[in-house]
């Protein structure tokens, strides 16, 4: 798969807390300088694997993923990273222009969730000449899918090796700008949208929801 993204302002303004606040130009031409970079030094990678349910012996913790399992096909399992060399970038901002960094890692943060956005739209795009309906993409940690499943996901794919993603002990992907996620696929249309805070494990800290934001805007 070939990605092509843009990085919209928009979505880098929300990674950074903003909501509605008047914008100077000098932020705005700094956004896009932080967007330009991250676009040039990016190296995104992929993998995937899809499993029959009705073949493959797949057992995944979490009441929640379990009955959308059982109402589905296939599962999708794919892991992405938008590679090392943006890591280093915003680490080597964090030393000598914090400002900077933060920027940089906004920008990252819209990046990878673009990436994701394409593959799953393109995940729909291919399975709708047979009639076939594609779940959101659910994730580690997010509801309740123990995000020690995450070193589970890692090992399925092999991601060491196809893609250079690691997990550390602490349950880390390296590069820290990566993502495993899982999407069901059904001849039925899903009924249970696995968006929505009150599933979200981070439902009482997340400081997203404490501004009033949600990682599903």
């Amino acid at each position: 798969m070939t990605f092509k993204i843009n990085i919209p302002i928009q979505q880098v303004l929300y990674y950074l807390g903003y909501k509605d606040q008047k914008l100077d130009s000098h932020l705005l031409d700094d956004i896009n300088s932080c967007i330009q970079i991250v676009l040039e030094n990016m190296d995104i990678k992929y993998t995937y694997k899809l499993f029959d349910l009705k073949k493959d012996a797949l057992q995944i913790p979490g009441k929640t993923i379990q009955e959308l399992m059982d109402q589905s096909t296939f599962l999708f399992v794919f892991a992405v990273t938008l590679g090392h060399k943006v890591d280093r970038i915003v680490y080597q901002n964090q030393i000598k222009d914090v400002s900077k960094a933060l920027l940089l890692d906004a920008c990252c943060n819209a990046a990878i969730e673009q990436v994701c956005d394409l593959i799953e739209s393109q995940l729909i795009d291919y399975y709708q000449k047979d009639h076939l309906f594609v779940s959101d993409r659910f994730s580690p940690g997010y509801g309740d899918f123990p995000l020690n499943y995450q070193s589970t996901l890692c090992q399925i794919l092999d991601t060491s090796r196809k893609i250079g993603l690691h997990i550390s002990d602490h349950l880390i992907l390296i590069p820290k700008k990566s993502v495993t996620a899982v999407c069901a696929i059904s001849d039925k249309p899903f009924t249970h949208r696995l968006k929505g805070c009150e599933n979200c494990n981070l439902f009482f800290n997340c400081s997203l929801r404490k501004r009033g934001m949600n990682c599903g805007n």
